[in-house]
């Protein structure tokens, strides 16, 4: 079991700005320095930088904390990448029993206590750490579920999902510290035996912190099916916690039973009338104002008057202790053009033909799974683009960027900062050059880097303006923001880029906030940019970079096993060795079989082709696949949430691949495709079987264009991105191995899936 766990949430603060916080629980003080480094290292690259970092755990804990960010050490290197300012942005909370409550310490060690402040933070972090457990359950369309109360729901809280990973059962403990505070309480009872661990974790705290005589007995009274047998003692001996309410009729029951009210503890609640959940530890229900990323409350219907019943929905019951729904149902999604929004596709579609997105670029510690190339927005001559639709909209783009660059400019600007970025450095030099020379007092306006930015002298009431290619989620960024505030107080910080990024709509929001919100509050700075883009997030390893690893492992095995490797497969490991440093732009996929690139055909749905003259990238491709699996993933009206959850699961339908049959839109499927997206072997037989026969007709269709994508297939089996049950990949590799007119590098990859160990 892990030491201590990581999270990112956002806590809601005045007006609609978001705090974006690192929060990181300890559960020992035995844990390595390098360990906690390591995690840490991948956490920031997949979440980048933070508002404000919070440590809880016990006072050993933080001890230990304690001397990691006072020893000039790993963990306080690593976490100074994580925040602006680390001595005034972290905070560590323990429990004090001596006062029964929890009490945060600031990096000088003084303590202070704000209840609501530190309510408000528990609700937000507890909340996080429900979603991303996934303990809401949906029912799947045609089904709903009946609870022990025989209330009929379409979704219902399953704590046990949260609890899962054995050390948030130690984390809800923590926080439930304050509710064992009286040497009394000698029985713990849970009202479902899957929340015992909580009640094992906490009966072990409070007995080690000595706040009870000895440490509580745990039973379960078994939900409402337990009721009529309940045998609990002196109320004043229980404390009773209740895994999750969305109606408080539970609670009222057992303060009928005699139970006193103030020793009931609800876990999570999600409902219309919080007060008659009465102490609640983290309330999931929406509040414009106090939880705006809370969930809409359930709604319920009594088992005669069911509105999912009189529409023939299938009752399942969720019967015994463990609240277990049957098997998941796991749909199927074929997608349509409609489903990527009409201002996203003109986006891309404007930017596709001209070279501005690159796939698997690396600069600096970052890797682009879609890098936004902005020097191809500023080409030297248009000549050499073909369509008339990308030279009017590039000059369109760049007149734009003109009036902003311009309009950045003030009287008092004394500086000009560039980011670490790809070309932020020509761009800045560009826009140097349009500015007055000078300032109001005649001195000249400095261009400097970001790196040399902390060297300027402190200059109060200053403007400056800081160039960037592209806004987004950009730790430098914040970086830049945090030398200025200290360089100039009470002065202007104006933002320009040709190109604001973002992942979803919140996303943009929480970027532009913590970029221009200042002593005066939002808006303190401005931000500028002439486009925005919608497109997922980075993922912290590429299908290239996964393939480069397994392309590794054939060539040791071939060599091992004495099999003459194709030339073909060590130039393709060559090409993905070097294709960080630029970036791939129409190498992304695998020769197709007639050994040509794999290139889109005349009027692709996506992307306007202009009749076949319009010079689409396979980077073009990819990138506009991966924005529509993007939006499924967000939600699109009426299809499934594309994704997997305990009970709610959904892949791409593969039939997809029968409807989009160029090879580059294969590819490009299969390469954006995320998590268990393709996890076949988790679907029913008929999912399975269909996914097969598309294999099988692709591989009969060797002498045609219908196969020129089969390399592409055999690399996400290789990756272990699209999978089926061990005998089906067997059976489809060990007949490609056996195809003679397959090229050699094909047959040895597939010999290599089928031999390979822990397949």
């Amino acid at each position: 079991m892990s030491h201590f766990s990581l999270l990112s949430f956002d806590v809601p603060e005045a007006g609609s700005s978001w705090q974006k916080t690192l929060g990181i629980f300890l559960r020992s003080p035995n844990v390595a320095p390098g360990e906690v480094d390591a995690q840490l290292a991948r956490f920031l690259k997949d979440h980048g930088m933070f508002n404000a970092i919070r440590i809880y755990g016990l006072k050993e804990n933080i001890k230990q904390a304690f001397t990691w960010l006072s020893s000039d050490g790993v963990v306080q290197a690593r976490l100074e990448r994580a925040v602006t300012d680390l001595k005034k942005n972290v905070v560590l909370v323990s429990y004090e029993e001596l006062h029964k409550s929890h009490v945060e310490y600031f990096y000088t060690g003084e303590a202070v206590t704000v209840p609501e402040r530190l309510r408000r933070e528990r609700n937000a972090y507890l909340q996080q750490l429900f979603k991303t457990k996934n303990g809401l359950l949906r029912a799947s369309d045609g089904f709903h579920f009946v609870k022990p109360s025989q209330i009929h729901v379409a979704e219902f809280i399953r704590t046990a999902n949260v609890i899962e990973n054995p050390i948030n059962s130690e984390l809800l403990a923590f926080w439930l510290l304050p509710y064992v505070d009286s040497e009394s309480i000698s029985t713990i009872a849970v009202d479902t035996s899957n929340i015992a661990s909580i009640a094992y974790c906490l009966s072990y705290q409070a007995s080690n912190l000595r706040i009870v005589r000895q440490a509580p007995c745990v039973v379960s009274h078994n939900s409402y099916n337990g009721l009529a047998d309940i045998e609990l003692g002196d109320p004043k001996h229980i404390l009773i916690l209740m895994s999750a309410s969305t109606s408080g009729n539970l609670r009222k029951k057992l303060i009928d039973k005699g139970v006193l009210s103030e020793r009931i503890i609800t876990i999570y609640f999600l409902g219309e009338n919080g007060a008659r959940a009465g102490e609640t530890l983290c309330n999931l229900t929406a509040d414009e104002t106090l939880n705006p990323e809370g969930f809409p409350p359930i709604t319920q219907f009594s088992e005669f008057d069911c509105r999912y019943c009189k529409t023939s929905s299938f009752p399942i019951p969720l019967d015994g202790d463990q609240f277990s729904p049957t098997p998941p149902r796991v749909e199927d999604i074929a997608f349509a053009k409609s489903d990527l929004p009409d201002k996203q596709a003109e986006v891309i579609n404007n930017l596709a033909g001209l070279n501005f997105f690159r796939a698997n670029r690396v600069y600096g510690e970052r890797t682009s799974e879609i890098f936004l190339d902005v020097s191809a927005l500023f080409p030297d001559q248009t000549d050499a683009i073909t369509s008339p639709k990308s030279r009017i909209f590039l000059d369109a783009f760049r007149k734009k960027w003109g009036r902003i660059s311009r309009r950045s400019s003030s009287l008092f600007l004394e500086r000009l900062v560039f980011a670490g970025q790809p070309y932020a450095d020509e761009l800045a030099k560009k826009v140097h050059q349009k500015f007055n020379s000078c300032t109001a007092d005649g001195t000249d306006v400095q261009l400097l880097s970001s790196r040399t930015l902390r060297s300027c002298e402190k200059s109060s009431e200053s403007a400056s303006t800081v160039i960037a290619s592209y806004i987004d989620d950009s730790p430098e960024l914040m970086a830049i923001n945090r030398d200025l505030r200290s360089i100039q107080p009470d002065g202007n910080i104006t933002y320009i880029a040709p190109v604001f990024r973002s992942s979803s709509n919140k996303d943009a929001k929480r970027i532009k906030s913590n970029l221009t919100f200042g002593e005066h509050g939002p808006d303190t700075f401005s931000l500028h940019t002439v486009l925005s883009i919608t497109l997922p997030q980075c993922c912290n390893r590429n299908s290239w970079q996964l393939e480069l690893e397994e392309l590794t492992k054939v060539i040791e095995w071939a060599d091992e096993n004495a099999h003459e490797i194709p030339q073909e497969i060590l130039d393709r490991r060559t090409l993905l060795r070097k294709a960080p440093s630029t970036g791939m732009l129409d190498d992304l996929y695998w020769i197709g079989l007639s050994g040509k690139e794999l290139m889109i055909r005349p009027d692709f749905t996506l992307l306007e082709t202009e009749g076949g003259d319009r010079k689409l990238s396979q980077a073009d491709i990819y990138t506009v696949v991966a924005a529509l699996l993007h939006q499924l993933r967000q939600g699109v009206n009426g299809k499934p949430r594309l994704g997997y959850k305990s009970y709610e699961r959904a892949v791409i339908s593969p039939s997809n691949f029968l409807r989009l049959n160029d090879a580059v839109i294969q590819a490009s499927v299969l390469r954006a495709a995320r998590d268990r997206e393709l996890a076949f072997s988790l679907c029913d037989t008929r999912l399975q079987n269909q996914m097969v026969d598309v294999l099988h007709s692709i591989l009969n269709g060797i002498e045609t264009q219908d196969a020129e994508a089969l390399m592409e297939f055999l690399v996400a089996i290789l990756i272990r991105k699209l999978t089926l049950p061990n005998s089906l990949i067997t059976s489809l590799c060990g007949r490609i191995a056996d195809t003679d007119i397959l090229p050699a590098y094909a047959r040895l990859v597939a010999r290599y899936i089928v031999e390979r160990p822990h397949r």
